[in-house]
């Protein structure tokens, strides 16, 4: 406690600092450098503040209030947006809005974490990706095995962000959404045939007046500016909240839950979902064997 009030919630949060240097790390405090011997730990205490967070398969990220992007966890996709570690079990700065050029001055505003890959939306409009691209899901018009760096998008007036499995979606400014990625069970919508690929976003015109979205596994939500919730792609242990015609599995058409309205923010998981509505009403749906529906 270090203001004398509740404990936790006014404290700094606690950040190590580290770059590769010489075939070790070296830890960055303020105007100290400081080196891990052996086994020894040193920690301190940093005035950051973080604004957005995001938890991926196995990899985290964090925005604070000037910015910058941090990271932790697995780094076998190149995920954290750094080189040369697998991993890394402390938050380090991956993109720094002082010495990013590329950034143009603009500030993170929002992360996204994905399956092995991120991304960071700029107070611009604008999105940077990195770590898996196999299928495409970074959206920068081509496929590799993983980019290492965060790179920029074309893809300008960008609103939301959502990283799934091998899928995302973003949400532009006036409303409207494209995909890219692997289209299994019809999960970026029917621009595409249901299993094919695209590393081109691809425009759903089928939406419209969105103001998120956010890809599961296998299935996508999306919320509309009049708080009604659509959902599209697999529909296993009824993670898209109605029932398709004709008994099938999944569908590539959006269409609308009806049992719901009024929402005012919505998320899917691997495979069940989460609506809240403006009168504090809290909505679950689709797999339950872990009793992850609450």
């Amino acid at each position: 406690d270090l203001n004398g009030r509740v404990k936790g919630k006014d404290d700094p949060v606690e950040i190590q600092t580290w770059v590769l240097k010489d075939g070790k790390y070296e830890w960055l405090y303020m105007e100290e450098n400081h080196t891990a011997e052996g086994d020894q730990e040193k920690r301190q205490r940093s005035p950051i503040t973080f604004v957005d967070v995001a938890a991926g398969m196995d990899h985290s990220l964090a925005v604070d209030n000037q910015g910058n992007v941090w990271a932790a966890g697995n780094n076998d996709r190149g995920q954290l947006g750094i080189t040369g570690v697998s991993s890394v079990p402390y938050f380090i700065k991956v993109l720094d809005v002082e010495t990013t050029t590329s950034l143009g001055g603009d500030k993170i505003v929002a992360v996204s974490a994905g399956d092995g890959y991120s991304l960071a939306l700029t107070d611009s409009g604008k999105v940077y990706a990195w770590g898996a691209n196999d299928v495409g899901q970074l959206g920068l018009h081509y496929t590799s095995d993983s980019v290492a760096t965060p790179t920029k998008l074309p893809l300008p007036n960008i609103n939301g962000i959502s990283a799934g499995t091998d899928h995302s979606l973003f949400t532009t400014f006036d409303g409207y959404v494209y995909a890219v990625g692997k289209n299994t069970n019809g999960k970026m919508g029917t621009g595409l045939k249901v299993d094919e690929e695209s590393a081109t976003p691809v425009f759903l015109s089928e939406l419209s007046g969105i103001v998120k979205t956010s890809a599961g596994d296998e299935h996508s939500l999306a919320l509309s500016y009049g708080g009604r919730v659509s959902s599209w792609g697999s529909n296993e242990d009824g993670r898209l909240g109605y029932e398709l015609r004709g008994g099938a599995t999944s569908s590539a058409a959006m269409a609308v839950i009806p049992s719901l309205s009024s929402v005012m923010d919505v998320d899917a998981g691997t495979d069940h979902n989460l609506a809240v509505d403006y009168n504090g009403k809290l909505y679950s749906w689709g797999n339950d064997r872990n009793g992850q529906l609450g």
